[in-house]
C-alpha cells in the first residue's frame, strides 16, 4: 500500500491552531482540540476521513464507478453499471453523500447527477501533519495490513516506534489494568482491522523504550482512505493520574484501619449521629446492646429507627446537648429494650458522639437492696446482722425493741451482751461451720435472751451466713416464744395418757367447754388443738346434744344408771358431720361436775347400711324406667324423666342426656335437670376437646368416674361442669360403643366415691335409654322414609311445572313469582321466597315471596363476610354460592323462635346462577325436619340453574329487543401498569367482538397497529385468563381465546355486550351496554374489581340506532349456538374470498367438530335469509 498516499487521503482538514499540554496530568485536566476552538478532543477531531469506518462491500462497488476526477454520473447511468433498481441505486449514492464520499445535486425537473469530489489539497495536508506532530497525545495511523504507517513524535518516543512506514505494530504491546500482556486477539489494532470496531477510553499499560511501565487511556477507530482500510490510535498518558490515585486509596485504607483500631479499643457502646439525627457510625457493642446490626441502623434516622425514643428522655437530653453543644450525662430506662442505659452525649457542629453502658443489673439490684430494707424494717419479727467475730453489724427496730436497746446502742456491741450463755455461743458457732461448709441451709437456734433490764425470755433465732468482702456474716430472724414454751410443758403432762388410744378422748368442765382433747379427737373433728381447748361442746355438735348429755349425766350422778351412752353427729371443721357413738361418764370439780368421754366414728356401719338400701331402690329405678320405656314413645320425656330418677337416687345435683353430633364433634345438653335455666337444649359439649369429660368417655371402653375434679389429671373439665361447680361424677354410652348415640353423665359439687354399684345403675338407665332411641329412630326413619317419598315425588312435579312455566314468562319478576308460588302450592312445602344482596347496606332484601307474608320483616340477613349475621343458610349460599340446608332449624338459637312462629323445622337455600352471575338465592321452607337430604337436595338444588337459566334468557332478549339500552363508558389510565405486566405500546389494540363458546370461554376478535402487536402476545402471557391469541397473515387482526374473563362473564350473563374496547398508547376505553332492566352497580363493581383504577366517564341511557334494530329483526330467530356459529365465520373471515378462515379452522376456535359447526351455520344462514327475503322489514328508524 501507499502509505503517503494513504496519509493524505485520510487528512484533508482546515487550518487549526495547536497548543501543547502537559502528558502527565490526568485526561480530564489535559487541554483537547476541536475545530472551533482550537482544543484537541480525541479521535473526535482527528481529519473526518481519518475517523470514518469503513465502507460495506455495496457501497465500495458503488464508489468504484466514480473516478477521483469529479466526472458526473447520472442515477440512470449508475443503475445501469450496478444492474441494480434506480431506488436501491438510489440509496447508495445518498448513503456515500451522507459519509462524504459524493457529491451531488439535481438537475432539471427530476434528475439528478453525482461525482466525487477531488481529495488532494496540499494547504490541508500541511495543516494535517500540523495538528498530527503537536497533537498532547500519542497518535498512530496504521494501515490495513496491520503495519504502522505514521507515528507522531510523542508516540515514538514513548512507544519506541521509529516512524518510518512501513513498521510492525507487533512492537505495540499493551498490558492489562492487571499487569498481564493482551492477547493477540485482544490486541486494539486487531480489534479495529478485523471487527470494525471502535475502542474507547480503554486503559492499559505499556513499556517505553528505557524500560519504565506506563499508563495509558487508548481510544481506536477505523478509517478509511479512497479504496483502502486502516486504523487510527490515541493515547493519552496517565501514569501520574494512576499513581496518585493509588496512594490515595492506600492511605484511605490507612485511615479506616486506624479508625478501625480507635472504636475497637472503646469498651462502652459507641454511636454517631450527624445533624439530621442519623447513624453515621455504630459499633460491634452499641449493635449488640440495641439489637440491630450497625448496617441497619447506619444512614437511619435514630428516632426512626428506635420510634419509642421520640419525646422520651433519650430526646430530650440529646436535643438539649445539641443546642447547648455542651455533654449531657443521665440515667435512662428504655422499655422494648427492657433496659437500663448510662449515657454521655457529646456534641459537635456536625452531630453528636453518643457512648452508653447497659446498667439494668446495677439499678435493679440498688431496687432490690431498698426493697430489702424496707422489708427488714417493717417486719415484727427482730432481725439482726452479726460479723463473724459475733459483734453486731445491723439490727432492725424490731429486735433493738425486744431487747430493750436503742438500734445505735447495740451496732458493734458482742452478741453476748443479749445471750450471755457459753453453750448457747458454741452452738451458734458449730452451726455457722456447718453454714459455711454448706451442711446446711439455715439453722435454728433457742436461747434465752437478757433484755437491757435484767429481765430475760425464751427466743428461738433462724439463721444464715451471706458472703461479704472479708468472709462472711449471720442474719437471724428472732421470736419469743415464751408461751409456746410454757403451753408445750402443760401438754407433756397428759399427752402420754391420751395419745396411746384410739378413740376420740375430750373432758369438758361444768360450763361445757373443752378442757382435753387428744389427737384422735381433732383428726376426727378436723379442729386443731389448740382450737378445741376453751371452746365450747356445740362446737363439735349441737346444742340438744349437749343438752341431752347433761341429762345423762344428772342421772349417772344421782345414781340412776352407769356409763352413759348415746348416738350423734360430730359437725367437723369444714362443715361435714360424722355419725358418732359417745360414751361419757361425769367427774367432779369444785364447782360442779365436768364430763370425760370416749367417741367413735360409726361412719363405716352406717355406710354398709345405706348402702343395702340403695342397692335395693336403684334396682326398683331400673324397673320402673323399663318398663315405663316400653310403653311411651316420647323420647324426650324418657329423657327428662331418667336425668330427674338418676340425680335423685344417687343423691347428685346434676344429670344430663347429650347428644352426639359426630360431624360437627360436639355434644349437645338433650335433656337435664339441675342445670342453669336455658342451658337445657342449647347447650354444647366439645366432643373431642382434651379437657371434656364428655370426650374421654366417648374415647373410653369403661364408664369414667370422678372423684374430684380439681384434682383429676385426665382431663380438666369442660364449662359446662366448672361453671356449676361440679367436682365429681360418672359419665357412661349412651349406645354401642362403636356407634355411641350421646353420653348419660350425673355429677355433684361435693367429692364424691361412687361404688361399682352406682355405675353399673348409671350404665342400667343408659341401656334402657339407648333401647328406646333405637326403637324410636327406627320408627322415625321409616316415617321420614315414606315422608322423603312423597316429598320426592311431590318436588318433581313442582321442578316440571316450574320448568314448562318459567319458559313462558317475559321477565324475571314473573319467573321469580312463578317459582315461588308453585314451591307454596306445593304439599311438601310451607311457603317460599327469593332474595339477593343489596351491594350498598351488604343485606339480603326480599325480591318476591308466596305462602307467607313479610318473611323478612323485622330479620337482619347479611352478606357481608366479615358481619355474624351471615351465619344463617342464606348469606351462606349468596357467599359461596352452593345450597346450604338445615335439617332441623329448632336446634339453632337464632332460628328456633322464627321457625315456632311460621310453622317451619327445616329449609333450604338455593343459589340461582347462571356463568359466573349470581341472580340471589331461592329460599324454601318444610314442617318435615331432616328435609332436604340426598336426591330432594339434588332436585331442589337443579331449580336454581333452571331458574338462574331462564332469567338469563330472558334479560338476554330484553337486552337484544328493547330499544332502549344503557350505557356504561368506562377509562382506565396505563392498564399495563394496572395489569401489572410491566410494558406499554404506544400503538392501538381494538377488541371489536367477542363471540361465547362455552364453559365461560370467548373468542375475541381484535386488530393492532404494527406497534402494538408485541403488546398483544404480553398480554396473553401475563394475564390469566387470555389463554392465547392467533394474528392473522395481514399481520394486524388477531382472533384471542379467554377463558372466564371477569368483565365479559358477567357483561354477557345479563344479555349485555361489549360496544367498544380500545387500549390506545397505554390507556384502555371500554363502553358496556346492557338492557335498562340490569343493576347498573353490579356491572361497575365488576370493572371496578377488575381494574381498581378504572374510572366510570359516562352512565347514560340511549335508544337504539335503526341498524340495531335491523339487526335484531334479522336475527331475532336465531338460537345462541346459531349466532355463535354466524358471528364467529362472520369475524373470522369465512365469507371473505379468498376465504381467511375455513370452516375447519372457525370449528377449532369454537371447540367443535366442522360438521356441527356447518349445520348451525346454514341454519343460521336460512333463518336470517327467510327473515330477509319474506318479511318486510323497515329500513328506517
Amino acid at each position: 500500500m501507499d502509505t503517503a498516499r494513504f496519509w493524505r487521503r485520510t487528512t484533508p482538514l482546515r487550518p487549526r491552531t495547536v497548543a501543547h499540554a502537559d502528558t502527565n496530568r490526568s485526561t480530564a485536566d489535559a487541554p483537547r482540540y476541536d475545530s472551533a476552538g482550537g482544543v484537541y478532543n480525541g479521535l473526535a477531531s482527528l481529519p473526518e476521513n481519518m475517523t470514518r469506518h469503513s465502507l460495506t462491500e455495496a457501497l465500495r462497488e458503488t464508489l468504484a464507478l466514480f473516478d477521483g476526477a469529479g466526472t458526473p454520473v447520472t442515477t440512470t447511468e449508475a443503475a445501469e453499471r450496478l444492474g441494480l433498481g434506480r431506488r436501491s441505486t438510489y440509496d447508495r449514492l445518498d448513503r456515500l453523500v451522507d459519509r462524504g464520499r459524493l457529491d451531488t445535486k439535481k438537475v432539471g425537473a427530476s434528475a439528478r447527477v453525482w461525482w466525487r469530489p477531488p481529495s488532494d489539497d496540499p494547504a490541508g495536508e500541511a495543516d494535517a501533519d500540523r495538528v498530527f506532530e503537536t497533537a498532547p497525545v500519542e497518535l498512530v495511523a496504521v494501515a490495513a495490513d496491520g503495519t504502522v504507517d505514521r507515528a507522531n513524535a510523542r508516540a515514538r518516543r514513548a512507544l519506541g516506534l521509529d516512524g518510518s512506514a512501513g513498521s510492525a505494530t507487533t512492537a505495540l504491546e499493551f498490558y492489562d489494568e492487571g499487569g498481564d500482556s493482551l492477547p493477540p486477539a485482544d490486541h486494539p489494532i486487531r480489534t479495529v482491522l478485523e471487527d470494525d470496531a471502535t475502542v474507547t477510553d480503554r486503559l492499559l499499560g505499556h513499556e517505553t523504550p528505557n524500560g519504565d511501565r506506563r499508563w495509558v487511556r487508548l481510544t481506536a477507530s477505523p478509517v478509511a482512505a479512497g479504496d483502502s482500510d486502516g486504523a487510527v490510535l490515541a493515547c493519552t498518558d496517565v501514569t501520574s493520574l494512576r499513581r496518585t490515585q493509588a496512594e490515595l486509596e492506600r492511605h484511605r485504607e490507612r485511615v479506616e484501619d486506624e479508625l478501625r483500631e480507635v472504636f475497637e479499643r472503646i469498651d462502652d457502646a459507641f454511636f454517631a449521629l450527624d445533624e439530621e439525627w442519623r447513624f453515621t457510625h455504630v459499633n460491634d457493642r452499641a449493635a449488640t446492646l440495641l439489637d440491630r446490626s450497625a448496617d441497619e441502623l447506619v444512614d437511619e434516622s435514630v428516632w426512626d429507627a428506635f420510634p419509642e425514643a421520640v419525646n422520651s428522655q433519650f430526646q430530650t437530653e440529646y436535643e438539649r446537648a445539641f443546642e447547648t453543644q455542651e455533654s449531657r450525662s443521665f440515667e435512662a430506662y428504655y422499655p422494648p429494650l427492657a433496659t437500663w442505659f448510662e449515657v454521655t452525649a457529646y456534641p459537635s457542629e456536625t452531630g453528636l458522639s453518643v457512648y452508653f453502658r447497659d446498667v439494668t443489673d446495677r439499678v435493679e439490684r440498688e431496687r432490690e437492696l431498698e426493697r430489702y430494707e424496707t422489708i427488714v424494717e417493717t417486719v415484727e419479727d427482730g432481725i439482726y446482722v452479726a460479723d463473724d467475730d459475733g459483734h453486731f453489724t445491723h439490727v432492725n427496730e424490731s429486735y433493738a425493741s425486744m431487747v430493750g436497746y436503742d438500734p445505735s446502742e447495740l451496732v458493734g456491741k458482742h452478741v453476748s451482751a443479749v445471750v450471755d450463755d457459753d453453750g448457747v455461743l458454741a452452738e451458734a458457732k458449730r452451726l455457722e461451720q456447718e453454714l459455711a461448709t454448706g451442711e446446711r441451709t439455715q439453722a435454728v437456734l433457742e436461747a434465752e435472751l437478757e433484755t437491757a433490764d435484767g429481765d430475760t425470755f425464751a427466743g428461738e433465732a433462724t439463721f444464715a451466713l451471706f458472703e461479704t468482702e472479708d468472709g462472711y456474716e449471720r442474719v437471724g430472724v428472732v421470736r419469743d416464744v415464751t408461751d409456746r414454751t410454757e403451753r408445750e410443758r402443760e401438754l407433756e403432762l397428759y399427752e402420754s395418757i391420751v395419745e396411746t388410744v384410739d378413740d376420740g378422748i375430750y373432758a369438758v368442765d361444768t360450763d361445757g367447754e373443752f378442757v382435753l382433747v387428744n389427737e384422735q379427737f381433732c383428726e376426727l373433728t378436723g379442729y386443731e388443738e389448740a382450737e378445741l381447748l376453751g371452746a365450747d361442746a356445740t362446737t363439735v355438735h349441737g346444742e340438744v346434744v349437749s343438752a341431752t348429755a347433761e341429762s345423762i349425766a344428772d342421772e349417772v350422778v344421782s345414781g340412776g344408771r352407769g356409763v352413759a351412752g348415746f348416738e350423734l353427729d360430730v359437725q367437723t371443721s369444714d362443715g361435714d358431720t360424722v355419725p358418732c357413738e359417745s360414751r361419757f361418764s361425769p367427774f367432779p370439780l369444785d364447782d360442779g361436775f365436768g364430763r370425760c368421754g370416749v367417741v367413735r366414728d360409726i361412719s363405716d356401719r352406717l355406710d354398709r347400711e345405706d348402702e343395702l338400701k340403695r342397692r335395693v331402690h336403684q334396682q326398683e329405678v331400673v324397673t320402673d324406667l323399663g318398663q315405663r320405656a316400653l310403653a311411651d314413645r316420647d323420647v324426650d320425656a324418657l329423657m327428662a324423666e331418667a336425668t330427674e330418677l338418676v340425680a335423685e337416687t344417687l343423691d347428685n345435683e346434676y344429670c344430663k342426656v347429650l347428644d352426639l353430633d359426630a360431624e360437627a364433634e360436639e355434644l349437645s345438653l338433650r335433656e337435664g335437670v339441675g342445670w342453669d335455666d336455658g342451658l337445657v337444649g342449647s347447650a354444647t359439649v366439645s366432643a373431642v376437646a382434651d379437657d371434656s369429660q364428655a370426650s374421654y368417655t366417648l374415647a373410653s371402653s369403661a364408664p369414667v368416674v370422678v372423684e374430684d375434679l380439681t384434682t383429676e389429671r385426665r382431663f380438666s373439665g369442660p364449662d359446662l361442669l366448672t361453671d356449676h361447680d361440679v367436682r365429681s361424677g360418672i359419665s357412661v354410652i349412651v349406645g354401642p360403643q362403636d356407634d355411641p348415640w350421646g353420653i348419660l353423665g350425673t355429677h355433684d359439687t361435693a367429692r364424691r366415691e361412687f361404688t361399682d354399684h352406682d355405675v353399673n345403675f348409671v350404665q342400667s338407665i343408659a341401656a334402657i335409654l339407648a333401647s328406646a332411641i333405637a326403637r324410636h329412630d327406627d320408627e322415625q326413619e321409616l316415617v321420614r322414609q315414606r315422608e322423603r317419598l312423597d316429598a320426592l315425588n311431590n318436588l318433581n312435579e313442582v321442578v316440571r311445572e316450574i320448568t314448562e312455566a318459567v319458559a313462558t314468562q317475559s321477565t324475571r319478576e314473573e319467573i321469580e313469582q312463578t317459582v315461588c308460588e308453585h314451591l307454596a302450592d306445593a304439599d311438601s312445602y310451607q311457603f317460599a321466597w327469593i332474595g339477593e344482596g343489596e351491594s350498598t347496606s351488604q343485606r339480603v332484601v326480599s325480591r318476591t315471596e308466596a305462602g307467607v307474608d313479610g318473611y323478612l320483616d323485622g330479620i337482619e340477613l347479611s352478606v357481608d363476610p366479615d358481619d355474624d349475621r351471615i351465619e344463617g343458610p342464606t348469606g351462606e349460599a349468596l357467599r359461596t354460592g352452593e345450597v346450604r340446608t338445615r335439617q332441623d332449624i329448632t336446634t339453632a338459637k337464632r332460628w328456633a323462635d322464627h321457625a315456632d312462629a311460621h310453622g317451619f323445622r327445616a329449609s333450604a337455600a338455593v343459589p340461582i346462577t347462571h356463568e359466573d352471575t349470581m341472580f340471589g338465592v331461592l329460599n324454601v321452607y318444610t314442617a318435615r325436619s331432616n328435609a332436604f337430604e340426598g336426591e330432594e337436595r339434588v332436585v331442589i338444588g337443579q331449580l336454581g340453574d333452571i331458574v338462574g337459566h331462564a332469567i338469563a334468557a330472558t334479560q338476554r332478549k330484553q337486552a337484544l329487543m328493547s330499544d332502549e339500552v344503557v350505557e356504561l363508558e368506562f377509562h382506565v389510565p396505563d392498564i399495563f401498569e394496572t395489569l401489572d405486566i410491566g410494558t406499554g405500546t404506544c400503538g392501538t389494540i381494538s377488541l371489536d367482538h367477542a363471540i361465547p363458546v362455552a364453559d365461560d370461554e370467548y373468542v375475541v376478535y381484535g386488530s393492532a397497529t404494527p406497534d402494538a402487536t408485541e403488546s398483544v402476545r404480553t398480554i396473553t402471557d401475563a394475564v390469566p385468563h387470555w389463554e392465547s391469541v392467533t394474528f392473522r397473515e395481514n399481520g394486524d387482526e388477531f382472533e384471542a381465546r379467554l377463558s372466564e374473563p371477569p368483565v365479559l362473564s358477567v357483561v354477557a350473563s345479563v344479555g349485555g355486550f361489549v360496544e367498544s374496547a380500545v387500549i390506545e398508547d397505554g390507556d384502555y376505553r371500554m363502553t358496556i351496554r346492557v338492557s335498562p332492566t340490569v343493576d347498573a352497580r353490579q356491572i361497575i363493581d365488576v370493572v371496578t374489581d377488575a381494574y381498581p383504577a378504572a374510572q366510570l366517564l359516562k352512565r347514560r341511557q340511549r335508544t337504539r340506532d335503526s341498524d340495531d334494530r335491523l339487526q335484531r329483526e334479522l336475527t331475532e330467530a336465531l338460537t345462541d349456538r346459531q349466532r355463535t356459529a354466524l358471528e364467529a365465520a362472520y369475524h373470522a373471515g369465512f365469507f371473505e374470498w379468498p376465504r381467511d378462515a375455513s370452516g375447519q379452522d372457525v370449528a377449532d376456535s369454537l371447540g367443535i367438530a366442522a360438521s356441527t359447526f356447518h349445520q348451525h351455520l346454514r341454519k343460521a344462514e336460512r333463518k336470517v335469509l327467510d327473515r330477509c327475503l319474506t318479511t318486510a322489514i323497515p329500513t328506517t328508524a
